[in-house]
């Protein structure tokens, strides 16, 4: 990683290309791989076994066949902004989107 990449990253700017390894040992920089990981697709056609090797295990299963993982946070700890993951009858990936969530 270069000295301007460094910089960026230590101050949570920009986009950078997905690194698992950073994706589960930091989770507060995690909003730096998303337009990486939806516009290239990454997980698309993994199993879910593959996707928590990938992104690690700290998931939360709202319904059937969605994953979804915390990317950013609201002062107090509740989660903003998520990650999701839509499974097939298969358990493949067939889709990725972001969500968010709105205060009221």
């Amino acid at each position: 990683m270069s000295f301007f990449k460094k910089i960026l990253f230590y101050l949570r700017a920009g986009n950078h290309q997905f690194d698992s390894d950073i994706w589960k040992r930091f989770p507060k920089n995690r909003k730096l791989f998303v337009k990486d990981i939806v516009e290239n697709e990454i997980a698309l056609g993994m199993t879910k076994e593959q996707l928590v090797r990938f992104f690690g295990n700290d998931r939360r299963e709202y319904v059937d066949n969605v994953w979804a993982y915390p990317i950013s946070v609201f002062r107090d700890g509740e989660i903003k902004e998520m990650l999701c993951f839509y499974f097939d009858e298969n358990n493949i990936v067939n889709h990725i989107k972001v969500k968010y969530r709105r205060r009221f």
